[in-house]
């Protein structure tokens, strides 16, 4: 019987496509931010820092639809795993990543990211 709560609650608590998308765009925007905005590649870097910043805060529908399009996800009843290929349109510079994550009691593990 105890077996069967665990189970149920586990089953309950498989996060969803939802919650995935949200959860991976803020992942892909703090990394963007991160290793794309990050880099001043001019005397004016300063300045395109900040719009860089502003426009990864104005298109995070963008990145979300773009992770819905390149997202596999393969629930397991108790927990899903999500195998997405992160390619950009018009990031060339940004080189292709396969990434893949576990949902699993409300929360999302990456337990691989490769090129």
């Amino acid at each position: 019987m105890i077996a069967v709560g665990l189970l149920s609650g586990l089953a309950w608590s498989n996060p969803n496509q939802t919650a995935f998308e949200t959860y991976a765009t803020g992942q892909l925007s703090h990394y963007l931010e991160r290793e794309v905005c990050q880099q001043p590649s001019s005397p004016f870097g300063e300045a395109l820092l900040l719009s860089c910043k502003d426009l990864l805060a104005q298109n995070q529908d963008f990145l979300r639809e773009v992770l819905r399009h390149r997202t596999q996800r393969y629930n397991l009843f108790l927990l899903s795993f999500y195998r997405t290929t992160l390619v950009l349109p018009g990031f060339s510079m940004l080189p292709t990543y396969n990434v893949y994550t576990l949902g699993i009691l409300g929360h999302f593990y990456i337990i691989y990211v490769g090129r």
